[in-house]
């Protein structure tokens, strides 16, 4: 019985984790977004090119 709680214990928390994992990387594309908006809004470049590159790496380790 004990080893059972201890498996469902387990389980859960990495489940736990998974969900908060995808919704801070969730809050993190948001937050890109809308930099990259201001960047646009703003003209800038640099900060622009600096914030897609983030973005696609954000984005090419969530294919993974």
């Amino acid at each position: 019985m004990e080893r059972q709680n201890l498996v469902k214990d387990s389980l859960l928390d990495l489940m736990a984790e998974m969900v908060l994992d995808k919704a801070v990387r969730q809050f993190n594309k948001e937050q890109l977004y809308a930099a990259i908006d201001v960047a646009l809004i703003k003209g800038d470049k640099e900060t622009f090119i600096e914030l897609t590159n983030q973005l696609k790496q954000l984005l090419n380790e969530e294919e993974k």
